[in-house]
């Protein structure tokens, strides 16, 4: 696993914390954060959460955005090459595209039902979203198990 950030001019975490949670009088790293300064505590076994810090510079009144993901994979190359993806294509730019796709998906049902009206061709477009979702989930699922079985 892997969390990284960045804002429109930087690239990174500036500070992090990993720690027990919920074990003992171990709150979790939420409450390293509350003095604005995170430990920088790199690993943490058992039940642990995290906590980053991305900082941004923001004039009275303005706006910034910062972004984080997280990258997920079996080996570490795995999990690095989805880092360098996100930070290569820009998290702005993955989502747009992500957005456009499912616009462009469910839209589709506009063109096979022209003639619903907006309140039921809402919810038509809502319901395919869940049921899309639903179906890659479970359709992952089974893919998995089946790798497991045959070894893969």
């Amino acid at each position: 696993m892997l969390v990284n950030g960045s804002t429109e001019s930087e690239h990174g975490i500036n500070e992090y914390a990993c720690g027990r949670s919920g074990i003992g009088s171990s709150e979790g790293t939420w409450r390293d954060a509350e003095d604005g300064v995170l430990s920088m505590n790199a690993i943490q076994q058992g039940a642990v959460d995290s906590t980053i810090a991305i900082n941004l510079e923001i004039e009275p009144f303005g706006s910034a955005t910062a972004f984080y993901w997280i990258c997920v994979g079996q080996r570490y190359r795995e999990v690095r090459e989805l880092d360098h993806y996100v930070a290569r294509e820009t998290p702005a730019r993955i989502i747009a595209r992500t957005a456009s796709y499912w616009y462009t998906w469910v839209n589709r049902a506009e063109k096979t039902f022209p003639d619903l009206p907006e309140e039921i061709s809402t919810s038509t477009r809502r319901s395919l979203l869940i049921v899309r979702r639903s179906a890659t989930t479970m359709a992952e699922s089974l893919r998995q198990r089946l790798r497991r079985r045959v070894g893969a």
